[in-house]
């Protein structure tokens, strides 16, 4: 087992102004792998702070990956800093200078002698190429340790890792995916799902497991070592106990395995949204392939909307109020006719921050389906952000008709 520092640079997660999405990203791309990630480090802008906290992580570590500290300005410190520890010279990426040049330029932007400071890299360094950005990353070896530096920019260290970093690691100590099973539940809480996962006993003996939730998503990740790992095994004893709360193997959405349900049973799906805003349509036709299922949507936010584009009775808002259950139900209905489908959902609510009463306060939130003859409607009280409100009625939405169906009709295969 090899055992792994990360080290996250900058002010701004020093002073809340972002999140450290790069150090969770790692650690959770290598819990399957025989690569441990013992200690996380952030630290700010500061070169010395830097330089204790590599040398830290190299009396501890057989490899450190640093994200952040590569680019033209000052505060940009991650090669000076490896520079003051191993005393190499800098050179400059020929690749990454040419095009950082080209892009600038295109830009109508000038260019000037700090821009070099983009493309520089240790002398004798292997160069990780950019490809989402400017500014190329680098591994270093020294003895037996590894010194890899990544951009702090998200999604250009994501994909720099998955591109480059992972089949290096992997050239380097060998296999590091270890024996390994994953299942994505939904519609739990993560103090449910672990009470279920203990009652598996011998099952996943041995095994090492963690849970992960993230977006009303959790993600069950079991692993152990040796010939006794029995996969099959631990897929069986989850489709028994979480039923149809457990996506089908290698599906990561809700929204895929509804598709797929509906195009298995040559089901037509239109949606009518209020609260959301479109992230149900969203979601569903961000699957390739949805418009084999996919007919269309209605976005009605407006009272007005509510009655000139979807026919809801002026009569029955006005005695119900736009969100309550009658008029949940009626949104899905007239949805499934207007787009001539076999289900349909609505989704009316309140997501706040304003807007609520004591009757029905910010976060309530009613859903409609159609499914055939059959009118479903039903009230959640969502709590958080209007962000949260309206991202959990989405699937709410979505994964209650995916069980709804499951239950009617069998799980797809």
């Amino acid at each position: 087992m090899k055992i792994l520092s990360v080290i996250s640079t900058g002010n701004e997660l020093m002073y809340g102004k972002i999140a450290d999405r790069n150090s969770s990203f790692i650690s959770n791309a290598l819990f399957s792998s025989n690569i441990e990630v013992k200690y996380h480090f952030t630290t700010g802008d500061n070169i010395d702070d830097l330089k204790k906290i590599i040398q830290f992580a190299m009396a501890n570590s057989d490899a450190i990956i640093i994200s952040g500290g590569l680019g033209p300005t000052d505060d940009d410190m991650t090669i000076e800093a490896l520079r003051q520890i191993f005393n190499f010279s800098i050179n400059i990426d020929n690749h990454a200078f040419d095009k950082m040049k080209k892009v600038l330029l295109s830009l109508g932007r000038s260019f000037n002698e700090s821009d070099h400071k983009m493309a520089e890299v240790p002398s004798g360094s292997k160069i990780i190429k950019n490809r989402l950005g400017l500014a190329p990353g680098f591994i270093l070896e020294y003895i037996n340790k590894l010194i890899i530096a990544l951009p702090g920019v998200p999604v250009e260290m994501i994909s720099m890792f998955n591109e480059e970093v992972l089949p290096f690691l992997a050239a380097k100590f060998g296999k590091i995916i270890r024996n390994n099973v994953t299942a994505k539940i939904v519609g739990m809480k993560e103090s449910e799902i672990n009470e279920k996962v203990k009652t598996m006993g011998v099952v996943i003996n041995d095994c090492i497991w963690g849970i992960t939730a993230e977006g009303g998503i959790s993600t069950l990740t079991f692993v152990q070592d040796g010939a006794r790992f029995n996969g099959t095994g631990i897929l069986n004893s989850l489709k028994q106990i979480f039923n149809e709360n457990i996506l089908r193997n290698g599906l990561l959405l809700p929204e895929e395995e509804l598709l797929e349900v509906l195009i298995k049973n040559r089901l037509k799906l239109s949606v009518a949204e209020s609260c959301t805003g479109g992230l149900i349509s969203k979601r569903i036709t961000d699957i390739p392939g949805s418009s084999l299922a996919y007919s269309g949507g209605l976005i009605a936010y407006s009272n007005e909307m509510k009655v000139k584009i979807l026919g809801i009775q002026e009569e029955l808002i006005s005695r119900h109020g736009a969100v309550s259950e009658e008029v949940a139900g009626e949104m899905a209905l007239c949805s499934k006719k207007i787009f001539k489908t076999e289900t349909a959902v609505s989704v009316t609510g309140i997501a706040g921050p304003g807007g609520g009463s004591s009757e029905k306060p910010a976060g309530t939130v009613f859903f409609g389906f159609a499914i055939h003859d059959e009118i479903i409607v039903f009230k959640r009280e969502i709590i958080g952000t209007r962000e949260r409100i309206r991202n959990h009625s989405s699937l709410v939405a979505i994964d209650f008709l995916r069980k709804h169906l499951i239950r009617k009709m069998g799980k797809p295969e």
